[in-house]
C-alpha cells in the first residue's frame, strides 16, 4: 500500500465508522478531499448586438461583449493531487459541461480557459445576420476539491468591443479564491489516472 493510500485511510474527511471492510481494496481506486478551495463568484457571458450597415465591410456595425473565468493550479507538494473542480450554479447544483477532473503531478502546473471546454457550446451570430441580439449568460461559484493542498489562482477576462471600433480591448479582474473549513465526509471519487483536464 501505497504512502498515498496511507494518508488517504487516516485523513480526517473520512469518519472512521464509513469505512467498509475491504477498505484498503476499495480505496486503492478512489480518493477522498483533504482540501477545498472555493471562489464565490464567477461569470460567464457572451453578447452581441447587430444592425445593419452598408458602410461596413459585412454589412453592420456591431456591439460585442464576453466574459470568461480561467483558473490555475500548481501542485507543490512531493505527491501527486487529485482534483475535481466544479462550476457551482447560484440556484444550487452545477454545470456538468464545464466540469474538470484528474490529476497534477509533483511540482507541475496548468491553467485552463473555461470558454475552450470541448463538451460547453458557446452561441454564437452566423455571419450571414445582419441584425440581431444576442445574451447568453452564466455565473455562480467556483469549488475546487483536492487530495493534498495545491496553489490556485482564478481571474476573469473580458473583451468589450463598441459600436463604432473595428477592434475591440480586453481587461483582467482576479477572482479571490478561499480555502474552505467545510468538506463533506462522504465524497469519495474516483481516481481517473489522467492529467487534470475537462471531463
Amino acid at each position: 500500500m501505497s504512502d498515498e493510500d496511507d494518508r488517504v485511510i487516516g485523513s480526517d474527511a473520512l469518519p472512521a465508522f464509513a469505512l467498509p471492510v475491504d477498505a484498503v481494496k476499495v480505496l486503492s481506486g478512489v480518493w477522498i478531499p483533504a482540501k477545498r478551495y472555493v471562489a464565490p463568484h464567477y461569470e460567464m457571458v457572451v453578447s452581441e448586438h447587430r444592425k445593419p450597415d452598408d458602410r461596413w465591410i459585412d454589412g453592420y456595425r456591431n456591439r460585442h461583449y464576453a466574459a470568461f473565468p480561467h483558473f490555475a493550479i500548481v501542485n507543490t507538494q512531493p505527491k501527486t493531487a487529485h482534483l475535481y473542480v466544479s462550476f457551482m450554479k447560484l440556484e444550487g447544483g452545477s454545470y456538468v459541461d464545464m466540469a474538470y477532473e484528474g490529476s497534477l503531478e509533483p511540482w507541475m502546473n496548468v491553467k485552463f480557459n473555461v470558454a475552450d471546454h470541448p463538451k460547453l457550446t458557446l452561441p454564437q451570430l452566423p455571419a450571414t445576420v445582419t441584425e440581431a441580439d444576442l445574451l447568453w449568460v452564466r455565473e455562480g461559484w467556483l469549488d475546487i476539491l483536492s487530495s493534498v493542498e495545491v496553489q490556485l489562482d482564478a481571474w476573469m477576462v473580458y473583451f468589450e468591443k463598441p459600436w463604432h471600433e473595428t477592434s475591440g480591448y480586453r481587461w483582467v479582474r482576479t477572482l479571490p479564491v478561499q480555502e474552505s473549513s467545510f468538506i463533506r465526509p462522504d465524497v469519495w471519487l474516483p481516481k481517473k489516472g489522467v492529467a487534470l483536464g475537462p471531463m
